[in-house]
C-alpha cells in the first residue's frame, strides 16, 4: 500500500492512545511492541517513531525516571529531514532537561551543543529553556560563578516577558546559590552586587538571602550559620571535593580569608586557623592559591606565617598591580585582580609556582652556605670575622 496510508495508521495510533488509555503500564506495552516493529523500517516511519516515544517519553518522566525519559527520545532520528528547525530544538531540549534531572550534565551538554547548532529561531520559549539549561549545566559542573551569570542572563531575558513569578524567583535563588558557591575574588563580588539590586530578591528563602547578605558585606561568617543554607543545597553542591572539603566549607574558608582582610592588616595562619577552622598548613595553601590566581590581594610570609593584606583590606581590587616578593628569606607571593578576577594561569600551575619559587630559594641560600664554606677553608683569618 501507498507509505502514507501505514504512516496516518501509526499517528492516528499515537494520538488514540494517548486519549483513550489511562494505565501507564498499558500504554507502555502497546507503544513499546509498535517501536520494535517499526525498528527495520525507522527510516520510512520517523515522525511516526518519534510520536509514539513521545508517549513513553511523558510515561516516565510523570513517573519521575527521568534517564530513560531522555534515552527515549535521544534513540528517536531527529536530524531527518521530516523534522523542522522548532521541533529538532525543542526535542533536544528536552532530552537535556531530564539528563539534568537525572543528574547526567555529561549528556545534558552534549544535547545542548546539538540545540546550539540549529539555527538561530525567534521562539522566546525555546530561548529560555535553552538558556536556563546551560546554566543548570555549569552549575552541576560546579562552575558556580559561570552558572551564577547565565542564571542571571535568563533572568535579563524574561524581566519584560509574561513569565510566571515561581520561574523568575527559582533562577534568582539559584543564581544566589551559586554566587555564594562560586570562589571568593572580584568578580564573585560583582555578581553578588548584582544580585543585590535586584528588586526580586526578597522572593527567594531567607536562609539564601542571609548568607547572599553577610557575603556580599564581606563578614566573617561561622560555620554554625551556613546550616540553614546548606539545607536548601541539590545534592551536587554538598558533595565533597578531593580535598576533603565541602562545596560550602570550601567556600566559607575562601570567604572568611578575603574577609579578615576586613579586619586585620596582617594575620597569622595560626588566627586565620582559628577563624576558618581548618589547620594552619591548610589556611595557607588556599591563601597561596587564592593569590597566585588573583582572588586576593595580599602577600604570603612565610617565614613569620603571616598573611599581609593589600590597601583596601584583602579585597583585591581591580586596580592593584600583581608582583612576586619574597619576605623574610621565605617564599612569598601577592597580586591584585589585574585581570578582573579571571586567573592568569590554573589553580594547579599556581600552586606548583610557588613550589618552584621555594626550591630556588632554598637552592640559593645552599650554595651560599657552600660559597662560605669554602672561603673559611681556604682563608680559616676569616672566619672570627
Amino acid at each position: 500500500m501507498p507509505l502514507e496510508v501505514p504512516r496516518a495508521v501509526l499517528e492516528y495510533t499515537a494520538k488514540v492512545v494517548d486519549e483513550r488509555i489511562s494505565d501507564n503500564a498499558v500504554v507502555e506495552r502497546i507503544i513499546e511492541r509498535a517501536i520494535a516493529q517499526l525498528r527495520s523500517k525507522v527510516s520510512t516511519f520517523q515522525r511516526a517513531d518519534y510520536a509514539l516515544r513521545y508517549l513513553l517519553y511523558r510515561v516516565y518522566v510523570g513517573e519521575s525516571d527521568f534517564l530513560r525519559a531522555a534515552g527515549m527520545l535521544a534513540a528517536a532520528h531527529l536530524d531527518a529531514a521530516v523534522f523542522t528547525d522548532v521541533e529538532r530544538a525543542t526535542a533536544y531540549i528536552r532530552i537535556a532537561q531530564n539528563y539534568l534531572k537525572g543528574d547526567d550534565d555529561v549528556n545534558a551538554e552534549r544535547y545542548l551543543r546539538r540545540a546550539g547548532d540549529v539555527p538561530r529561531l525567534d521562539v522566546f520559549e525555546l530561548t529560555v529553556q535553552y538558556r536556563m539549561a546551560l546554566a543548570q549545566v555549569a552549575d552541576c559542573k560546579r562552575k558556580f560563578l559561570e552558572g551564577a551569570l547565565r542564571y542571571l542572563d535568563v533572568m535579563r531575558l524574561v524581566a519584560s516577558a509574561a513569565v510566571a513569578e515561581e520561574e523568575v524567583a527559582d533562577a534568582l535563588c539559584k543564581a544566589a546559590k551559586c554566587a555564594i558557591l562560586g570562589p571568593a575574588g572580584p568578580q564573585r563580588q560583582r555578581v553578588m552586587g548584582t544580585l543585590m539590586r535586584d528588586e526580586r530578591l526578597h522572593t527567594i528563602p531567607p536562609a539564601v538571602f542571609a548568607m547572599l547578605d553577610r557575603m556580599y558585606r564581606e563578614r566573617i561568617i561561622v560555620a554554625s550559620d551556613a546550616t540553614a543554607f546548606a539545607a536548601t543545597l541539590a545534592p551536587h553542591q554538598r558533595a565533597v571535593g578531593a580535598d576533603g572539603f565541602t562545596v560550602v566549607q570550601r567556600a566559607l574558608i575562601e570567604h572568611n580569608i578575603k574577609a579578615a582582610g576586613k579586619v586585620y592588616k596582617a594575620v597569622s595562619f595560626a588566627t586565620l586557623a582559628g577563624i576558618t577552622g581548618i589547620e594552619a598548613a591548610r589556611v595557607e595553601r588556599i591563601a597561596a592559591k587564592m593569590v597566585s590566581e588573583r582572588r586576593l590581594a595580599a602577600t604570603l610570609d612565610q617565614l613569620d606565617g603571616m598573611l599581609e593584606y593589600a590597601a583596601g583590606g584583602g579585597g583585591g581590587g581591580a586596580s592593584t598591580g600583581g608582583a612576586l616578593a619574597v619576605t623574610g628569606g621565605g617564599s612569598a607571593v601577592s597580586a591584585g585582580s589585574g585581570g578582573g578576577g579571571v586567573p592568569a594561569a590554573s589553580s594547579g600551575a599556581g600552586v606548583e609556582s610557588l613550589l618552584v619559587w621555594d626550591d630556588a630559594i632554598k637552592a640559593a641560600c645552599l650554595r651560599l652556605n657552600a660559597t662560605v664554606e669554602d672561603i673559611v677553608r681556604a682563608h680559616p683569618t676569616f672566619a672570627p670575622a
